[in-house]
């Protein structure tokens, strides 16, 4: 049905996707009215003689336009900032607690990209850290993913009273809020096609564990958290 094709295009059932994946939270009500619509359009659906899928209640076709309307709007841009700092800031301080301490028990293979005989010979506990390790593959980019989602597409600002990032989501300093103790010459790097970054490494867990040995504060900033961190980094440059 057309409605079913157009809301898994939706915002909200990209985040719920990743909510269910259990990568981070999203509020009870979203998730409650997900299942409501998606039971409003298993039963409310029936087969033609000709293959096609339609409503064979009105009604239900009705409330079910209206619940995918009230879940857009749960993700709407008004709605994103509160989405980030409730659900997915949260979510990214509680992965990152968990992260150091599968580092610690992983040891030296925390360091490590490939597999080797060696690691057979571990004791069962480093076994399960390493192989959690590579988790973070999926759920720190679930995670900004999600992020990204809801930052949406806002054009570069610049006025006397609010300069924003000019690279937007795709600047350093929205994964890394001290960027520029991290990586001092980060500005001019930004801007060079395959810069070689001090972390060296695109590999998630070793990029992240680059990042947190060398005190990054790794983050998934709102626009207005961003943009204060990004004019906070020009004021100290220009003193």
């Amino acid at each position: 049905m057309e409605l079913a094709d157009n809301f898994k295009a939706t915002r909200t059932h990209r985040l719920v996707h990743g909510a269910r994946a259990g990568h981070y939270t999203m509020p009870a009500e979203m998730l409650a009215g997900y299942d409501q619509l998606q039971q409003l359009l298993e039963e409310g659906k029936e087969t033609t003689n000709w293959g096609r899928t339609q409503w064979a209640d009105t009604a239900k076709e009705r409330e079910a336009e209206a619940l995918a309307r009230h879940l857009s709007g749960m993700a709407s841009n008004y709605a994103a900032p509160r989405l980030i700092t409730e659900h997915l800031q949260p979510a990214l301080a509680e992965r990152l607690d968990r992260f150091r301490t599968v580092r610690q028990v992983a040891g030296k293979y925390a360091h490590s990209n490939g597999a080797s005989l060696d690691m057979l010979a571990e004791p069962d506990d480093v076994r399960a850290a390493i192989l959690e390790l590579h988790t973070a593959t999926q759920w720190y980019g679930s995670l900004r993913d999600a992020w990204s989602e809801l930052r949406g597409d806002v054009e570069y600002v610049y006025n006397r009273d609010r300069i924003t990032d000019p690279l937007g989501k795709q600047s350093p300093l929205a994964e890394v809020r001290n960027i520029a103790v991290v990586a001092p010459n980060w500005r001019e790097l930004a801007h060079i096609a395959g810069a070689v970054w001090p972390w060296g490494s695109d590999v998630t867990h070793l990029k992240l564990g680059w990042l947190l040995d060398h005190g990054a504060e790794v983050w998934l900033p709102t626009e207005d958290q961003q943009t204060a961190e990004y004019q906070r980094l020009r004021q100290h440059a220009a003193a």
